[in-house]
């Protein structure tokens, strides 16, 4: 059950079930409030549940070294794959968390890469980014709203 209450002029929901942390949320008005409390206790119960904080305080950097660390030091090519993602690591989008990986944030990398790499080197960046987006979802838990990377298109590469 969900305990709402008015603190100063806004009103916090906080949904405690076992087996979970507590799950706080703030809200200017009290209809929202119920609102959101019913609906999360239900998703809670069907076990459709997905926490959003890892993906709020875990970085692109951390994925990055651990899927370079668990997946990609089995592959055939790691040292070709380790170079590369040691490059992406190095760059600006490593240091933002998952949630603000969008689609603006990630054409504007692609675009600062245009300026120094070939369209091959860029789409096989865009490529790690993806597989470690992946990775993160399925092994680590970290619940992505959507895959940023699927709504961003290939560029087209000269033969």
């Amino acid at each position: 059950m969900a305990t709402i209450r008015k603190i100063r002029s806004k009103w916090q929901v906080l949904i405690r079930k076992h087996n979970l942390k507590p799950i706080y949320k703030t809200f200017i008005l009290k209809e929202y409030a119920v609102r959101w409390a019913r609906e999360t206790e239900v998703k809670i119960e069907q076990g459709l549940y997905e926490d959003p904080t890892l993906s709020k305080t875990t970085t692109l950097k951390d994925v990055l070294a651990q899927y370079r660390d668990r997946v990609s030091i089995n592959k055939k090519g790691y040292d070709q794959e380790r170079y590369k993602i040691n490059k992406i690591i190095r760059s600006d989008i490593a240091d933002k968390t998952l949630s603000q990986l969008t689609p603006i944030v990630l054409f504007e990398f692609i675009e600062q890469q245009k300026k120094l790499y070939t369209a091959s080197t860029i789409n096989k960046s865009i490529t790690i980014i993806n597989l470690a987006l992946n990775f993160a979802e399925r092994f680590l838990g970290i619940s992505l709203n959507k895959n940023p990377l699927k709504f961003i298109k290939r560029l087209k590469e000269s033969q």
